[in-house]
């Protein structure tokens, strides 16, 4: 899957809509560097701040083995509600 890095000094919330806007993305990856020292409460947060305010889906990267041993399962948390991926069910094919 093609992908694209986009790095703002802008808060959070309007860096990602303004990122969307330019690159209508089929899905937006959330990491932090391997030597990064942020809490995991903040990345949880930031998570939580990108489903909530951005309708696409978030794949939250570990902060460290994922450039030796990428991602080759997914696993789709629900809540018991009903969903429906709708126009991101492609993405998930893809992975």
């Amino acid at each position: 899957m093609p992908t694209e890095v986009d790095v703002s000094e802008e808060f959070m919330p309007d860096a990602v809509r303004e990122a969307i806007k330019r690159h209508h993305p089929l899905m937006l990856v959330l990491g932090r560097a391997g030597s990064s020292t942020a809490p995991e409460g903040i990345v949880v947060r930031t998570a939580m701040n990108l489903l909530l305010n951005a309708p696409y889906p978030l794949l939250v990267i570990p902060a460290v083995g994922w450039d030796v041993h990428p991602p080759r399962r997914l696993l789709l948390a629900v809540d018991g509600e009903p969903f429906d991926l709708g126009r991101h069910q492609n993405v998930v094919r893809r992975l």
